[in-house]
């Protein structure tokens, strides 16, 4: 991605004053570690330690001056080494990377940490590409109608990214509830987005082409061999954490370019959204778990591949990327060292999906690499309103305003576009504790932190809406994994402008 940023638009939408309170993302699992704590401190005795497994790392600290310091591991989205600061008036202890054992010398031990998942690595650093989110699963849902399976992810679809890297598809807000991909799976009433879009409000392009691949910044391919009409991809890194993917037959890219529309028609519906994902589909999804697809890139086939060790080392890891000879199987890694490879689609999975008319190598492009969305986040009140009512359709008086029953208000509102001091930035609110109940979708998302921020600038909005489109722009080819969430913040805050409609559309 090119360093040079420009300026874009984030939407708040105003309709009444209340009350917000931040939280945090907080990732999954922390790296493994061998350091160990305050290995350089002096007069620092430990009399106890605690662990909050998702709300942060939390260690109590008595001084000899009998004072406590609480020391809270900041949100590390990166899964890189951290530190952390514990200040009492006189003492700073300096801890650097936060490790799943303390000294053995100390009498408290934490327990360790959780591992890290190949799907949570491959995030990491595919995200800094600038395509979106990557799927570490890009397969449909076996499950769905065959319809929905022969294409794949679409435009105009709703549903949660998954924790291990799908796509949880719930309906299509351009297609009607008859159609064969949602029928039964909408409510009574529910309205496609209308009138329908032009052709042309959607861009489709070719992304990739054959052969291609996206790698960490420290992965070099070393060779290519020519086999069976494809070259073979072999790559070599002595890093200690990273992720490959390729695109042996190239890629199709699609994005809506009348994002307009589909800001007022999820500004309009989504309460209804929840009522029905929580309710009658029983999801668990939390504030701002629901995504409304504007773009996506698709591949034939693929390979992933990930790969993590403890540090550094002299001695190489090397995957070979090639066609397969296997029966079931296009393609195959193969591999040295501590590294996890996957291809797809398998054979019997491409089988299923052809019609009997179709030839045996009929091939369909509904493996989704990345997915790009529509993002939001509606105030702490709000949020507790659906849920006291256990995500059961209700009516409110904000409904006439912005439609019910998942169709559009037709009343028309204005943006206003508010001034922003780059220089001025009003600092992050303090980390909150992550609400720990239990979830399936993506633990953190770049436009989380993003979202938080300007409900917190924006008391008065009913309801923050952003675009991936946001992050991804503010993206550098220093990146070698996302940003931590502050960085996020500051970041899109300096390139962007802030947009605030009246509160009716």
């Amino acid at each position: 991605m090119p360093s040079e940023l420009y300026q874009q638009s984030l939407c708040c939408h105003t309709i009444q004053p209340q009350a917000v309170q931040s939280t945090l993302r907080v990732p999954e699992s922390l790296p493994h570690s061998s350091s160990t704590l305050f290995s350089n401190a002096s007069g620092v005795c430990i009399e106890g330690s605690s662990i909050q497994s998702y709300s942060g790392l939390t260690v109590n600290l008595n001084f000899e001056t009998s004072r406590r310091t609480d020391i809270v591991a900041p949100h590390n989205p990166s899964g890189l080494g951290t530190t952390v600061e514990a200040v009492d008036e006189e003492h700073i202890v300096d801890i650097d990377r936060v490790c799943p054992v303390l000294n053995d010398n100390l009498t408290a031990r934490l327990p360790p940490l959780p591992i890290q998942r190949s799907s949570d690595i491959y995030y990491r650093h595919l995200a800094v590409k600038g395509r979106g989110i990557p799927l570490w699963l890009p397969a449909p849902n076996r499950n769905l109608h065959i319809a929905y399976r022969r294409k794949g992810v679409s435009i105009g679809d709703v549903g949660l990214i998954t924790a291990s890297g799908s796509f949880d598809f719930l309906f299509n807000i351009l297609l009607p509830p008859d159609h064969p991909v949602q029928a039964g799976r909408v409510q009574e009433m529910f309205s496609p987005l209308y009138p329908p879009l032009d052709l042309d409000d959607i861009e489709m392009q070719e992304e990739f082409a054959d052969d291609s691949y996206l790698a960490s910044a420290s992965v070099q391919k070393a060779q290519q061999d020519g086999q069976r009409g494809s070259s073979g991809l072999t790559f070599e890194t002595t890093d200690s954490e990273g992720a490959i993917l390729t695109i042996p037959r190239g890629s199709d890219s699609s994005n809506l370019l009348n994002v307009e529309r589909f800001h007022k028609y999820l500004a309009a519906n989504i309460e209804d959204w929840y009522c029905y994902t929580n309710g009658r589909r029983g999801r668990q999804a939390k504030n701002g778990d629901l995504r409304l697809i504007v773009g996506w890139d698709k591949a034939q086939a693929w390979g992933m591949a990930t790969f993590s060790r403890s540090s550094q080392a002299a001695t190489s890891i090397r995957l070979d990327f090639k066609p397969s000879e296997q029966a079931g199987r296009n393609y195959k890694w193969e591999y040295s060292g501590m590294a996890e490879g996957r291809t797809g689609p398998s054979a019997r999975e491409t089988a299923e999906l052809r019609r009997a008319s179709e030839a045996d190598d009929d091939t369909f492009t509904n493996q989704c690499l990345f997915i790009r969305s529509i993002n939001h986040l509606l105030p702490d009140d709000v949020w507790a309103r659906l849920k006291a009512t256990k995500f059961g359709t209700t009516k409110t008086e904000d409904s006439k305003e912005y439609g019910s029953s998942f169709q559009v208000g037709k009343g028309k509102g204005t943006y206003c576009e508010l001034a922003h001091n780059p220089l001025d930035l009003s600092p992050i609110a303090p980390n909150q504790p992550v609400d720990s109940s239990a979830t399936t979708s993506l633990p953190f998302h770049p436009s989380t932190s993003i979202n938080e921020h300007l409900l917190r600038e924006n008391p008065n909005a009913r309801i923050v809406i952003t675009e991936d489109m946001n992050w991804m722009s503010i993206l550098t080819e220093d990146d070698k994994s996302l940003p931590l969430d502050n960085q996020i913040v500051e970041r899109v805050m300096e390139s962007h402008n802030i947009h605030n409609n009246g509160g009716k559309y």
